[in-house]
């Protein structure tokens, strides 16, 4: 059945560290002003999850001696702080905490789950209540050895908490997992940088703007990215038979599509077996199973096409 979620990616500009202006209080509460002050916006729209950027916990250009014992003294406040606005909101909250963290925060406002910044142990997904979640930091962006680690643990959502736009690269992303993706990106200065929603098949679903600062999308998770070649005639059938119940998204120069189970019941996997359609892993697999047996060699393993 549709699995609907209302995603919203917000950039956060924090205060300088130089700031002298705390009328408000301390240069914690200055810190937290700001992040409110763009949480507020995104939840007019009432979203079901919200990400925030990496460092979005601390003033702007901290110096590295300093970091450290910022994140000591105030991460704790700032993650108490959000778990508080997640429980009262009803809405799963993640956000990079200082450079190293991503921390997800449940509805009910407790942690789901924590992922770290490489090198270390493979880091597993994060499940909660809206399914498996992919973190990655911008640090991160570039590492081909996580992109195939979360490829094959199939997340539902990847989650990028940056501190600069991942351009083509959060696209890549997108479409090697299968998965839609978020990123939320550090503003600095006046300087709004982008964040976007990013479908399974690499297109760019929304993003913020100079008036708004945050990208948002209601996503469908009961979803799978097809291949057109064998399987056009088959999906006009598919859509002919339930034209509400079927979504068919084209981004075009791909020659894939993004297939939407929106109906009530059932799921995408048991609608396109039951068509006769394959996913495009599915695909490739047996297209690259018969070109080594039509070539004499081994078939090649599962996933890696």
């Amino acid at each position: 059945m549709a699995r609907r979620v209302k995603m919203t990616a917000v950039g956060v500009r924090p205060p300088s560290a130089e700031s002298r202006i705390l009328e408000r209080g301390s240069m914690l509460d200055l810190v937290l002003h700001h992040i409110v002050r763009e949480l507020e916006q995104a939840f007019a729209w009432r979203p079901d999850l919200v990400l925030l950027p990496e460092s979005c916990d601390r003033p702007l250009d901290l110096p590295d001696s300093e970091a450290g014992r910022w994140d000591r003294e105030n991460g704790p406040a700032v993650q108490d702080a959000l778990a508080r606005i997640a429980r009262e909101r009803g809405c799963v909250i993640a956000y990079g905490r200082g450079s190293a963290s991503l921390i997800v925060i449940e509805r009910d406002g407790t942690a789901a789950g924590r992922h770290d910044l490489l090198p270390g142990p493979p880091p597993p997904l994060v499940s909660c209540s809206l399914g498996k979640l992919a973190c990655i930091l911008s640090d991160e962006m570039q590492s081909e050895r996580l992109r195939d680690l979360y490829r094959g643990l199939h997340p539902d959502i990847i989650l990028l908490a940056s501190r600069f736009p991942g351009g083509v690269l959060e696209r890549s992303w997108a479409f090697d997992c299968r998965a839609h993706l978020a990123s939320a990106v550090l503003f600095r200065s006046d300087l709004r940088l982008p964040c976007r929603i990013v479908s399974p098949v690499g297109a760019v679903v929304d993003t913020s703007t100079t008036s708004r600062t945050h990208a948002r999308a209601v996503i469908n998770l009961d979803s799978a990215v097809v291949h057109l070649d064998n399987h056009r005639e088959k999906l006009l059938a598919l859509q002919g038979a339930d034209p509400d119940g079927i979504a068919v998204h084209d981004p075009g120069y791909l020659g894939g599509v993004l297939v939407s189970n929106e109906a009530a019941g059932g799921t995408i996997g048991d609608r396109l077996a039951r068509a006769g359609i394959e996913t495009i892993d599915q695909y490739f697999t047996r297209y690259l199973a018969e070109r080594d047996r039509s070539l004499g060699r081994g078939a090649p393993e599962e996933g890696t096409a």
